[in-house]
């Protein structure tokens, strides 16, 4: 992320700071079928590892909890994590991202 810093005399300060992030992506689905979940990571290269914890909330299953996948895998698509719920309605996500490599 290049960031841009104006002086009181009109002069530039301007630096490059190392910044990355994530979207997580669960689709919709029926009560008691699992639903892959994807997710997209940008800022870093290909051979990063990142890691995933997920927290299961009541009624749900979250399978696996954890998982360490690189960049590129990700973005190719793989499979997070599955998700199986018993309840309706919007499905809260505890999830903590984090890079190991």
């Amino acid at each position: 992320m290049r960031v841009s810093l104006k002086k009181p005399g009109g002069t530039f300060f301007n630096s490059d700071i190392p910044a990355w992030g994530y979207n997580i992506i669960v689709p919709e689905t029926d009560i008691g079928s699992p639903a892959s979940i994807t997710a997209e990571v940008f800022g870093l290269p290909d051979d990063a590892e990142i890691r995933f914890d997920f927290s299961s909330l009541s009624g749900q299953v979250i399978d696996p909890s954890t998982k360490i996948l690189t960049v590129g895998e990700i973005n190719k698509g793989s499979t997070v994590s599955t998700i199986t719920t018993k309840i309706g309605g919007a499905q809260p996500l505890t999830v903590t991202v984090r890079r190991v490599k």
